[in-house]
């Protein structure tokens, strides 16, 4: 693949990819750093799909930056659906996380759809090809 040459090749380029928003426990159960491990990975693994992903379990690293607890939770969930609520679908992770059920419940409110499992999310090609799933 060509190398874009321009910053408005590169805009070009990331217009174009579908947003996805990877939602799934961090702190409200299991292991915190594993979790975000996970979510990271998801992300990247979305992205190598041809997706742009918001992953908030990298605003983790605000707490790490900052101090734990600087912020109330609420504040963060706003803070992530602001972010959401521009995504063409959400990726569900497994496991037990009140966030990321508001998450879910947000998204299926608002016709924005859902996959369960990064293993679930089709490729931006197949997305483009046949439009939601």
């Amino acid at each position: 693949e060509m190398m874009p040459k321009t910053p408005d090749d590169l805009f070009t380029r990331a217009k174009s990819r579908p947003r996805v928003y990877i939602a799934g426990p961090m702190l409200s159960s299991g292991d915190p750093y594993q979790n975000i491990g996970i979510g990271i990975r998801a992300g990247a693994l979305a992205w190598d799909k041809g997706w742009t992903p918001y992953i908030p379990h990298q605003d983790a690293l605000w707490s790490i930056c900052l101090g734990f607890g600087d912020r109330p939770a609420i504040d963060w969930l706003e803070y992530d659906l602001g972010h959401l609520y521009r995504c063409d679908a959400v990726v569900r992770l497994p496991g037990v996380s009140a966030g990321a059920t508001v998450e879910e419940d947000f998204a299926e409110k608002h016709g924005i759809q859902v996959f369960y499992g990064i293993e679930n999310l089709p490729t931006f090609a197949d997305w483009e090809k046949y439009g939601p799933f």
